[in-house]
């Protein structure tokens, strides 16, 4: 419970810290690798699980360097495990979505990765799981417009796997959101 709400207490310090040199500190310190060493040791606490995804996509993830090191230190493979395992937090689901989205988006290396590791299938589980939670869908549609983004394969992946229909699903289930129509 220590790791819980150690991470829960950085996130509510670090999300609401607007300045660069607070995520800087963060990432210098060994911010991301204390963090994800939590989440791959505690998979049973929500609160560790919905906490951890949101500051390392809030704060953690904002350098492009901490891009490069969250690959590094399997981030992705993490993230891709808890998204999976945890399928029924909407928040996880969020900040999920939202971090294949910023990696995917970063390099193209990292978009070649994701679609092995399972990311297509976890973003686009996400979007079915949670039909009408709008954060859900902004997010899985970023995911998915990050993941196939000059990726002919993702592409592929995501049209193979329904992901299609998804977006026209959440098209027309939200037309009055702007983030979704955009996506």
């Amino acid at each position: 419970r220590v790791q819980a709400f150690a991470v829960a207490a950085l996130c509510l310090v670090l999300c609401d810290c607007e300045t660069t040199e607070c995520a800087e500190a963060f990432i210098l310190r060994g911010g991301p690798a204390s963090v994800l060493h939590a989440l791959r040791n505690q998979h049973s606490s929500a609160l560790l699980q919905e906490c951890g995804w949101a500051l390392l996509r809030a704060v953690g993830l904002q350098l492009p360097q901490s891009r490069e090191m969250f690959v590094e230190l399997q981030g992705l493979e993490a993230l891709v495990e808890a998204m999976r395992v945890h399928k029924e937090l909407e928040r996880v689901q969020i900040f999920g979505c939202a971090l294949l989205h910023d990696v995917a988006a970063s390099a193209e290396a990292n978009r070649a990765r994701i679609a092995p590791l399972g990311g297509v299938e976890v973003a686009l589980r996400a979007l079915r799981a949670f039909p009408d939670a709008l954060p859900v869908q902004e997010c899985g549609l970023a995911a998915v417009q990050g993941m196939t983004f000059y990726s002919p394969d993702n592409a592929r992946a995501v049209a193979g796997a329904g992901g299609v229909e998804l977006v026209l699903a959440a098209m027309r289930r939200h037309g009055g959101s702007e983030e979704v129509q955009s996506q």
